[in-house]
């Protein structure tokens, strides 16, 4: 996954969704291979994120309806597929946000 570190700072202030929510996407993103597939348990999703399991179902619900993930249910793992698309417009409304706080500051 190319701009993972921007990606990780980005999702810090994006606020459209709760602490708990950026955690799990954080979480996913950390893991995600350069596919943008994460093969994490829940219960381990849940240790990494800090956040319970019943708020990782939760917030799944969010992402999968944002579209920003797909979600692969198999035996013991779940798969996660991250939307590159959806992930890329979280890093622009990031830029946007700081290029307002920047010329703010000059104003």
């Amino acid at each position: 996954m190319k701009n993972r570190e921007l990606l990780l700072k980005a999702i810090d202030h994006y606020e459209v969704y709760i602490s708990q929510g950026r955690a799990v996407l954080k979480a996913l993103v950390a893991v995600a291979d350069e596919n943008n597939i994460a093969t994490i348990s829940i219960t381990d999703l849940s240790k990494l994120s800090k956040v319970s399991r019943q708020g990782i179902y939760n917030t799944m619900l969010y992402l999968v309806k944002d579209k920003l993930i797909e979600k692969r249910p198999s035996s013991r793992l779940t798969t996660f597929v991250l939307n590159p698309e959806e992930l890329e417009k979280i890093i622009k409304y990031h830029e946007k946000l700081m290029q307002a706080k920047s010329f703010l500051k000059k104003s």
